[in-house]
C-alpha cells in the first residue's frame, strides 16, 4: 500500500492504493475490499503503476484522483471511471482533492481540483524531487461540469507545483504547495471570490508572515 485517504466525517471509511488497486474499507480498517483494478503499464523495476493521488468523500459519494483518471462511487462501492475533458492525455493526476459546499447563490456544488505532470513521469510512490521538473498544470472542476478547466490566475509562469488541497465543506478556498523561480518555496491560496491565487509564504523580504529556524 502507497497511500491511504481517510473520511473526516466518517472514522470507518477509508481508500487505500497499491500498484494496481484500490480498496475501500467501511469497518475502520478491519477488512477492506478491491474497489478498482489498474488496467495500465505495471513495472516495478521503474516503478511504473497506479497513483493514487488524492481523495474526496462527500456522503455515498467518492471521488478519486488518479494517473488513470477520475474514478468515482456513488454507492460506496466499485470505482468507475468518468469521462471528462479538459486534461490533455500526456498529463496525468499527481495531486487531487475537493470539497463540498455552498457557492456565492447558495447552491450546492461539488468542487475537485487537479494538479497534472507529465503522465510519463508518473512514479509509484511518488518522488516530489523528480516531479518538480514534470509539472504541467492546475485544473478545477464542478461536478457535473464536461471538462475540467486550467486555474492559475495570479501565478506567475515560473510556478511549479506539486500539491493541492481544500478543507472538505469550504469550495471557496483552496490551498497549493511547491516552488516558485527554482528552489523559492511557493504556498498559493485561491479565492474563489475573485478566482486569483495569492503567494501566502513570504520569505522573500524580512520573512514577511513566516519565522525560520535553524537548518
Amino acid at each position: 500500500a502507497w497511500r491511504l485517504f481517510a473520511d473526516p466525517d466518517s472514522a470507518g471509511r477509508m481508500v487505500v492504493g497499491t500498484t494496481d488497486e484500490i480498496y475501500l474499507s467501511i469497518d475502520g480498517g478491519a477488512t477492506f475490499t478491491s474497489v478498482y483494478t489498474y488496467t495500465g503499464t505495471i513495472n516495478v523495476g521503474q516503478k511504473k503503476g497506479l497513483h493514487v493521488a488524492g481523495a474526496h468523500f462527500d456522503g455515498s459519494n467518492i471521488y478519486v484522483g488518479t494517473n488513470a483518471g477520475l474514478l468515482v462511487s456513488t454507492n460506496g462501492g466499485a470505482f468507475q471511471p468518468v469521462a471528462v475533458g479538459g486534461i490533455p492525455a500526456a498529463e496525468a493526476i499527481f495531486s487531487f482533492a475537493g470539497a463540498t459546499g455552498l457557492d456565492a447563490n447558495g447552491n450546492a456544488v461539488t468542487r475537485l481540483w487537479a494538479m497534472t505532470i507529465t503522465a510519463s513521469s508518473v512514479l509509484t510512490p511518488i518522488d516530489p524531487n523528480f516531479n518538480f521538473a514534470t509539472y504541467q498544470n492546475l485544473y478545477s472542476l464542478d461536478v457535473g461540469q464536461a471538462n475540467w478547466t486550467v486555474n492559475t490566475t495570479g501565478m506567475s509562469a515560473t510556478t511549479d507545483l506539486l500539491f493541492v488541497a481544500t478543507a472538505p465543506h469550504d469550495i471557496n478556498t483552496a490551498y497549493v504547495a511547491g516552488q516558485e523561480n527554482l528552489f523559492s518555496v511557493y504556498v498559493g491560496k485561491y479565492d474563489a471570490a475573485t478566482g486569483t491565487w495569492t503567494s501566502q509564504f513570504n520569505t522573500k523580504v524580512a520573512n514577511n508572515n513566516v519565522e525560520t529556524g535553524y537548518g
